[in-house]
C-alpha cells in the first residue's frame, strides 16, 4: 500500500511539473512588468484625451496611461518558441455589482528594438468576479495558446463577450469592430 501512494505522489508530482506556468514573475522583472503593463494599457485601453491611435505613444499622453495602470494587473505571460508574446489582463470596470472585473488576453511580437509588432487582442471576458475572470480568463488563454483558438468556448456568453457573432478584433485598426454596423457606415 505505501509503495502505491509513493508512486502515486510521485506520478502526481511530475504531471504538476509538466503543466505549463504562465505566471509573468516567471519570465520578466518587476520594472519589465511594469514597463509591458502600461504598454499594454495603451494598446488596449481608452485614448487619452487628444490622443489619436497614431499619437497615443507619445510621451505626452503616457502619464494619463500611467495613472489608469490601478485598474490593470499583468496576471499571466507565455513567449512561445515562435516569439509570440501572450499575455492576459485583469482590468476593473465600472459596475454597480460585486462583480466588477474583467479578463482580456492578446498576443503580440516585438521587433529587434523590443517595440510591439503583431499585436492583437483574442478574448475579452464579461464582467465578473475577481476569481472568475482570472478562472476563465486562463481557461481560455490555454485554449488558445494549445489550440491557436477559443471556438470551443465562443458561443458561451459566461466566458467570451468578444469576439461574438457581431464584434471581432481588427488587427490594422488596432480596435473591436462591428462588421455589420461598419458596413452601414460606409454606405451612408
Amino acid at each position: 500500500m505505501l509503495k502505491k501512494l509513493i508512486i502515486v505522489i510521485l506520478l502526481g508530482s511530475v504531471f504538476l511539473s509538466c503543466k505549463k506556468s504562465y505566471n509573468p514573475e516567471n519570465l520578466v522583472t518587476a520594472g519589465q512588468k511594469d514597463t509591458l503593463l502600461t504598454t499594454l494599457i495603451i494598446q488596449m485601453d481608452k485614448l487619452q484625451s487628444g490622443a489619436n491611435m497614431e499619437t497615443r505613444f507619445d510621451e505626452q499622453f503616457r502619464e494619463g496611461y500611467e495613472q489608469r495602470k490601478r485598474f490593470f494587473s499583468l496576471d499571466q505571460y507565455y513567449i512561445d518558441e515562435d516569439g509570440f508574446h501572450y499575455f492576459m489582463i485583469i482590468r476593473r470596470v465600472p459596475s454597480l455589482y460585486e462583480a466588477n472585473k474583467r479578463a482580456e488576453a492578446g498576443k503580440f511580437r516585438k521587433d529587434a528594438n523590443g517595440k510591439i509588432t503583431e499585436f492583437e487582442e483574442i478574448f475579452l471576458t464579461p464582467i465578473l468576479s475577481d476569481k472568475e475572470a482570472h478562472d476563465k480568463g486562463v481557461a481560455l488563454l490555454h485554449e488558445y495558446i494549445t489550440t491557436g483558438n477559443i471556438d470551443k468556448y465562443k458561443n458561451d456568453i459566461s466566458y467570451v463577450e468578444f469576439p461574438n457573432l457581431t464584434w471581432t478584433y481588427n488587427k490594422e485598426k488596432k480596435a473591436w469592430v462591428n462588421a455589420g454596423l461598419d458596413s452601414l457606415l460606409k454606405k451612408n
